[in-house]
């Protein structure tokens, strides 16, 4: 794992290496993509760089800014907490990354004991004892998301809503069918009413960790839990309002209560994602 990742534009190349080596000399690990050829597993090596590095040290010139690759990192960057920029030539940092202080190289001579050299380094020690740091603790102890595991846990959760409406069902005195056959359409029913939406929401959330930056762990994290908390609200108001069949009111007015929070939550996220990149100044 790098502890810098140097973004830049192409132009730049002669500061990306002359950085890089500075930076190697003050004890850090860096990675940038000099020995990388375009294509399909060259964003992809550069997203996994990405997502692995302490911090993102991306360097501000009039190429860079109109770049809409730097930019998209340097936004990664900042929604994880791990930015660093530098300016290479005296101009302003675009649109939506002047919050956080630039650190100017301009006049840079190339010395690696430089004073602005230095304070790369300590910021770089700085973002790397931060939120990072939790991350990686999360990482470590529950894996990583993937799809058979999300397709597993709204298949089970769509299941128990199933089961619990024909409990609802027995309850009322409305079996229908054979017992086996009563309880396997409930739980298909379920599985596709209930387990989809959940499915569905858990990947719009994922999606939308993605453009922050992030990156979904596991099913239940944070993220995903602060909008399924409200659907489960709303749910509840339905279970309480309800009076014929409050149960399967509850189960379906989560599920798709939460597929609706989580896709408008991508949608806007995406959303401003977009606006960054169109506002960003011409350099």
């Amino acid at each position: 794992m790098a502890d810098v990742f140097i973004s830049y534009k192409r132009e730049d190349r002669r500061w990306a290496e002359r950085l890089a080596d500075a930076l190697a000399k003050q004890g850090l690990e860096v990675w940038w993509d000099h020995e990388l050829a375009a294509g399909e597993a060259f964003r992809r090596v550069i997203h996994t760089q990405m997502e692995q590095a302490r911090a993102v040290l991306v360097l501000w010139s009039k190429a860079s800014v109109e770049s809409d690759f730097v930019l998209d990192e340097a936004g990664r960057g900042l929604a994880r907490g791990i930015l660093i920029p530098a300016t290479i030539e005296p101009i302003s940092p675009p649109l939506g990354f002047g919050q956080v202080h630039a650190i100017d190289l301009s006049e840079w001579n190339g010395d690696a004991n430089a004073s602005n050299i230095r304070a790369i380094v300590a910021a770089v020690q700085r973002v790397g004892e931060g939120s990072e740091a939790n991350v990686r603790h999360l990482a470590a102890r529950f894996g990583h998301l993937g799809w058979k595991t999300t397709a597993l846990w709204a298949l089970a959760l769509g299941i128990c809503g199933g089961i619990a409406i024909g409990l609802e069902d027995l309850h009322r005195g409305d079996p229908i069918g054979a017992p086996g056959a009563f309880w396997l359409v409930h739980a298909l029913a379920g599985a596709t009413m209930m387990g989809v939406p959940v499915f569905l929401a858990r990947l719009f959330v994922a999606w939308a960790q993605r453009l922050l930056g992030g990156r979904a762990r596991v099913f239940f994290d944070p993220a995903f839990l602060i909008l399924i908390a409200p659907a489960v609200c709303v749910g509840l108001f339905g279970y309480v309002t309800e009076k014929s069949e409050p149960v399967a009111i509850f189960w379906l007015m989560s599920a798709w209560t939460g597929f609706v929070f989580s896709a408008l939550a991508a949608l806007v996220i995406a959303g401003w994602r977009a606006a960054i990149r169109r506002r960003a100044p011409a350099g």
